[in-house]
């Protein structure tokens, strides 16, 4: 008797990813190559424009180098910030009793819809943030003598 052979197929063919060729993966890697260069400058750009910006504006000069009129400008600086805002305060309660003279009643200065009166000092702090008054105080003067003259 003869013994059939059983005929079975050869196994298929791994499936294997074309690799890319090596002109382009060395193009890839020369774009990659340029763009990590251009951001490396980039951010030595950006450190550079900060610490001359920081330098241009005494943020990093210590208490040690300053000298003792630096120190004196800086401690009369804050006796301005004081001033100006006795300054203000005064300025409100004369702008207050002129409307009150006038007999007018201090209309609205913003859109924003804000509740205080415009002769509070604080007024510009309800705002919106979005608004043109928020926190700008000089604004709100300037809006109220334009309308008192």
């Amino acid at each position: 008797a003869e013994k059939q052979r059983l005929s079975v197929p050869p196994p298929p063919k791994p499936l294997v990813k074309k690799t890319p060729k090596k002109k382009k993966q060395q193009q890839d890697n020369s774009k990659l190559k340029e763009r990590i260069e251009e951001h490396i400058l980039a951010s030595q750009l950006a450190r550079t424009s900060l610490a001359k910006f920081k330098n241009s504006h005494g943020a990093s000069r210590t208490s040690s180098t300053m000298n003792a009129t630096q120190i004196n400008n800086r401690a009369s600086s804050k006796f301005t910030f004081l001033e100006r805002q006795r300054y203000r305060e005064a300025l409100m309660q004369q702008m207050d009793q002129k409307f009150k003279e006038l007999g007018l009643q201090v209309p609205p200065i913003c859109s924003c819809h804000n509740t205080a009166s415009p002769l509070d000092p604080m007024y510009t702090y309800f705002c919106a943030n979005n608004c043109p008054l928020f926190r700008n105080e000089d604004q709100q003067l300037y809006l109220l003598r334009a309308y008192l003259s």
